[in-house]
């Protein structure tokens, strides 16, 4: 039967000439259904779709007197080294905190910097006045150590940038 559907999906995948993306968005779907529904031959090898960071955000009491309900506060996961632009982030507004939520793939900056490349990241998060994502003397922030990108992460923002 591993034979029929794979000779499906190829065959589904080149039947017409709709484009490229159809056929690969087809065979992932495929690839993740037989992962999910399978016992797992591969214990240990991580499923990118699965990769979610689990993060809680709250702020300081020197914060929460310092900020405004509409100030801007980002959270982000970066790679422990390499280039210093986010895998990940979300933008919210101090009135959101405090919240929890998962920071995944689908949060990416960039196509090909995703958090599931990065086994270890470091989690962040910022409040801003000027709204601007770049860092700026008298935000506040927090950061993580270097955690698993499918761990859970609890941040409270409470040191102001000099």
């Amino acid at each position: 039967s591993g034979c029929m559907g794979r000779s499906w999906s190829t065959n589904a995948a080149f039947s017409r000439s709709s484009g490229k993306f159809r056929a690969r968005s087809l065979r992932q779907y495929i690839a993740a259904l037989s992962s999910s529904t399978l016992p797992s031959a591969s214990a240990g090898a991580p499923v990118a779709a699965a990769v979610g960071l689990t993060v809680t955000v709250d702020l300081a009491e020197n914060v929460i007197a310092a900020s405004a309900p509409d100030d801007a506060v980002f959270i982000y996961a970066k790679a422990v080294s390499g280039p210093p632009m986010p895998l990940a982030a979300k933008r919210i507004t101090v009135k959101d905190l405090p919240v929890t939520f998962t920071l995944s793939d689908a949060d990416a900056m960039m196509p090909q910097l995703t958090l599931s490349s990065q086994p270890q990241v470091i989690v962040g998060a910022r409040v801003t006045k000027s709204g601007q994502a770049i860092a700026q003397s008298g935000d506040y922030v927090a950061e993580s150590e270097p955690v698993s990108n499918t761990g859970e992460v609890a941040l409270t923002i409470a040191d102001q940038i000099p």
